[in-house]
């Protein structure tokens, strides 16, 4: 019989609590592909609102919170030890974390890898209250920080991408600070805090059943132990930025050859009947195929070269895109291409698997990267055609008198095709890139 360990991952937090009593949470996840059940490799987990966030590393797969219980509604301090994880955690080269004594002590410190062997080492006469640390790394490793007290003893690991051998591992003071309830003073003296009704993200990081690596995402405010199992698809999400809220409507995001992309076609504006135009009136105007909101919903809308640029003329403008983001030029369309292998194979690793919107045979596709390109068709001259048989993207790059350059997908082949050839007045889909 197989046997399957989960290790707890210890995480203490300030919560604001009315009585001061204790609580702890246990938060377990897994992850499921195509209703199969994967191995998470990882997942974070972020509070938005605090601006903080921490790790899970597999075979760690429950997050245990330990409400402290020495918070209450006056804002007093903890009563007991805290120590912090660092921020941030995976780190490059230098990461912070913080210390919370509830009475001066004499604390030694110590940070080991792996092997246990002690790297850095120090003692640290600490008055009551937050002190910060600061530790910077050598190679590349997973370290442990030790912290002994007179009464009291905490552990946190700490993983880090890079570092310098040059420059070697050293463990400084960086100084103490207040810590007001519900404020974090400053994000290198923070580690995760939550305060009871904060929302809290989820990204889970697996390889998806076809070999690739993908990701689920999910979020929720926490009041009760309980388990998350996470939906993964194809591809990450960009550092810091797993979702986009854009006009009501949240937006995935996936990183890409460089770069941060929208996942989904954008679908914002007003939506016209077919018999009606898109003008220059300040209204962001949209065609959904057939006039149905629901393709909206799912495909994103149709918009005219000039309605989705805002009538302006520069490649790489905002445009229809939220605050931030822009519409994809000519060129990084191409480069686009050039990262997938090129326009003869870059279609398929753009187009969404199967056939559950795309028309047989969908050939090459496998989403590879999470792009998850949707066939939304095209509206021309007063007729919509091609739902479910291609996408085509516009670029916002004029080519020459009534045409720009856009990009097409197809379901029977995995180019992902450049082309100018009808007018900008057809109605097409729009991604958008980060600045």
């Amino acid at each position: 019989m197989k046997t399957v360990h989960y290790l707890s991952f210890l995480l203490t937090i300030i919560c604001l609590h009315a009585f001061g009593q204790s609580q702890q949470l246990q938060l377990t996840f897994t992850a499921r592909d195509g209703g199969r059940y994967v191995q998470p490799d990882s997942i974070r987990v972020e509070n938005a609102e605090r601006g903080c966030d921490t790790m899970l590393y597999f075979p760690d797969t429950v997050l245990a919170l330990d409400m402290i219980v020495g918070v209450d509604a006056a804002g007093q301090e903890p009563v007991n030890m805290i120590l912090q994880q660092n921020f941030p955690n995976p780190f490059t080269g230098q990461t912070t974390f913080t210390l919370f004594t509830p009475e001066p002590q004499l604390f030694e410190i110590t940070v080991s890898n792996l092997t246990g062997r002690v790297l850095a080492a120090g003692k640290f006469d600490l008055a009551e209250g937050w002190h910060a640390f600061r530790f910077n790394s050598g190679n590349p490793s997973v370290y442990s920080v030790n912290v002994k007290g007179s009464d009291a003893n905490g552990c946190i690991r700490m993983i880090s991408l890079s570092g310098s051998e040059k420059a070697g591992v050293s463990l400084d003071y960086a100084g103490s600070f207040s810590k007001s309830a519900g404020v974090v003073k400053s994000k290198p003296a923070s580690g995760f805090i939550c305060y009871m009704g904060d929302t809290l993200q989820y990204t889970c990081f697996a390889m998806t059943t076809s070999g690739f690596r993908g990701n689920g995402f999910m979020e929720d405010a926490p009041v009760q132990s309980q388990t998350y199992t996470f939906t993964i698809n194809n591809g990450i999400p960009c550092p810091g930025i797993p979702f986009v809220v854009y006009e009501g409507q949240t937006y995935h995001t996936i990183f890409l050859g460089g770069h941060c992309w929208l996942r989904e076609n954008l679908n914002v504006g007003v939506r016209l009947n077919a018999d009606s135009n898109q003008t220059d009136n300040g209204i962001i105007e949209k065609y959904c195929y057939n006039n149905y909101l629901a393709n909206c919903a799912i495909y994103g809308g149709l918009y005219q070269w000039d309605e989705m640029m805002q009538y302006g003329m520069t490649p790489g403008i905002q445009g229809i895109c939220p605050p931030g983001w822009h519409i994809p030029s000519d060129d990084e369309w191409t480069a686009l291409s050039l990262f997938l292998g090129g326009d003869d194979v870059a279609g398929g690793h753009l187009k969404e698997e199967g056939l559950a919107h795309w028309g047989t045979p969908n050939t090459g596709a496998d989403n590879s990267y999470g792009f998850t390109a949707l066939p939304a068709g095209m509206f021309f001259n007063g007729s919509f055609q091609h739902i479910r048989y291609c996408d085509e993207l516009w670029s916002s790059t004029w080519s020459n008198g009534p045409y720009s350059w856009y990009r097409i997908l197809y379901n029977n082949n995995a180019h992902f095709t450049r082309t100018n050839y009808f007018e900008r007045w057809t109605s097409r889909s729009v991604r958008c890139v980060k600045n």
